[in-house]
This record gives structure tokens, C-alpha cells and sequence, in this order.
């Protein structure tokens, strides 16, 4: 068994509150993942046998907002994973942007449509900030992946806001309504995605007879792992509604042989979403109208 990527959640802030976000409706605050927790999963990811090589830092929270992050990637590091990091670049000042270019980190990608979303929230430089740090990628000569973030129903609104930045913003905003796919390359490494806007939490009203042919990579070629320890099939379930099994009590090898587990997996082989929160999600409709 190997998995292309594992969601660990660091935490669940981001000081923040999107409209295209869950993070509103949570019930109660899960909290940073002790150090502790955090790197016994890693072992029990890369021992005996390594069961992923890639590491995404985010489900709900902002890995950028955990005080300690340089410690967690130095663990990371220690056991060989590589790292991808989704932010909203609204904390990213208050590291030294060197850790973020180089091992054991993979991509960073930035959120756009966050900013977007509640420009107020940010520093008045936001944007300027953030291609800066493209620049400085650039003079460093980085291998690692940037990814400029922006949903298609915010692509318009991005171009207006770039057209009254500086002469590198504008040109950004002009390559960007010449763009024919959904990718610009910005730079060596660097791109300007648009990504398809989607309802995070599921619509209850959702025709679930719909979904004959629904299949999604949660369980097969992804996990979750909260901040507390909650195992979930993939990066959606933010509240931990498919507890899959937790950390803090249970091995994750014996969580990956439990029922609940083999069921979902086997059901999505077949085009079939077993569990009613994949039958709803609307992220997991947009992969098999692709299908």
C-alpha cells in the first residue's frame, strides 16, 4: 500500500474566516498537533515500510500561523518526506522566506482568492509581498514549486486588483486575461493557477441518486490526518465527520485494515461513494464529471 500525498494538519488557525471556507462552522478549536504525536505518525508513515513519500501540511488551518513550524520540517526532513505547503501568505513575513525555498519543501502555493475574499484581513502589500517572493525564487535560483492560487470565479476580480498594482502586477493581470488553459507560467517554477470553485462542505440537498459513476482518490491515493490524531479519508473531511480510526489510540496500519476503510476504497473502484458525506461532496462530483 503507498499513498501519493498524506494531509497532516498542523492546526486548525489561519486567522482568517473565507466565505468559500468551513472554518466558521467548526464547533470547537482542535488546536496545534504536538510534536510528540506529529512524529510518531511520520514513523509509523516511513516504518517498516514507507507508506508515502509526500506531505501536505494543510487541511483547515494555515501551517504559516504554527510558531514552531521550522521544527516540524526540521522532523520532516529527519525522516525523508518532502513537502507541499497551501497558505494564505497572510503569515509569511514572519518566517525567512530561505525555509520555504529549499528542502525538505516541495511547493508552496498561496491563496489568492483568501485575499480576495476579505482584502481588509491583510497587510496593504499583500500581493506586492507575495511576487517579491516569486523575485526572490528567481535570484536564488530555487527548485521548488510556487503556485499562485485563484478560483475561476475570482479570476476577474484578481485582473482588476493586479491593473492598479505596480508595472509587475499589471503585467501579471494582462498575462492572465490572455491565458487559454488553466495554468500561466509566471516564471521558472512559478505559475499562476485557476483553479474550479467548489462547495467545501457538501449540499444536504444534493440528488444523491446522481452518483453512478462517482469516484474519488480519498482512501485510494490520499489520507487526512486532523490535529488531533482523527484519521479521514481525504483533505474535505475537515471536521472528521469519516473518522477512519485516531492516532493517539490506535496504529495506523490497524486504522487501514479496519472495515470502515476497506469499504469506501473498495466502493470508489467501483465508481460507487459508500459513505453519504462522498455521495454529497461536491469536489468528488467534479472528478467524475471528468470520468
Amino acid at each position: 500500500m503507498r499513498f501519493d500525498r498524506i494531509y497532516i494538519e498542523l492546526s486548525d488557525i489561519c486567522a482568517l474566516n473565507c466565505s468559500f471556507c468551513p472554518h466558521s462552522e467548526r464547533e470547537s478549536h482542535r488546536g496545534v498537533m504536538n510534536l510528540g504525536l506529529f512524529e510518531e505518525i511520520l514513523k509509523q508513515l516511513t516504518t517498516p515500510k514507507r507508506l508515502t513519500k509526500l506531505v501536505h501540511l494543510h487541511i483547515l488551518g494555515d501551517p504559516l500561523a504554527v510558531k514552531n513550524l521550522d521544527v516540524y520540517m526540521e522532523i520532516l526532513s529527519h525522516y525523508g518526506l518532502v513537502v507541499d505547503l497551501v497558505t494564505s501568505g497572510k503569515f509569511l513575513d514572519s518566517w525567512n522566506w530561505d525555509m520555504f525555498l529549499a528542502k525538505p519543501v516541495h511547493q508552496i502555493a498561496f491563496s489568492l482568492s483568501a485575499f480576495l475574499d476579505a482584502p481588509q484581513r491583510f497587510s496593504p502589500n499583500h500581493l506586492e509581498r507575495i511576487l517579491e517572493f516569486c523575485a526572490y525564487h528567481r535570484e536564488i535560483q530555487s527548485e521548488v514549486f510556487v503556485h499562485l492560487r485563484v478560483q475561476d470565479r475570482d479570476k476577474d476580480k484578481l485582473i482588476q486588483y493586479l491593473r492598479g498594482g505596480s508595472e509587475v502586477m499589471k503585467n501579471l493581470a494582462e498575462a492572465l486575461c490572455t491565458q487559454e488553459s488553466g495554468v500561466y507560467r509566471f516564471g521558472y517554477k512559478v505559475f499562476c493557477t485557476t483553479t474550479r470553485y467548489y462547495r467545501w462542505r457538501e449540499d444536504s440537498r444534493a440528488d444523491i441518486e446522481s452518483r453512478d459513476r462517482l469516484f474519488c482518490y480519498g482512501a485510494i491515493g490520499q489520507l487526512g490526518i486532523l490535529s488531533n490524531g482523527v484519521v479521514v479519508p481525504c483533505c474535505m473531511d475537515c471536521f472528521g465527520e469519516i473518522k477512519l480510526g485516531d492516532l493517539r489510540t490506535q496504529n495506523l496500519r490497524e486504522i487501514l485494515d479496519s472495515a470502515l476503510y476497506r469499504n469506501i476504497v473498495a466502493g470508489f473502484k467501483q465508481g460507487i461513494a459508500y459513505h453519504l458525506k462522498c455521495q454529497r461532496c461536491d469536489y468528488a462530483r467534479g472528478l467524475a464529471h471528468n470520468l
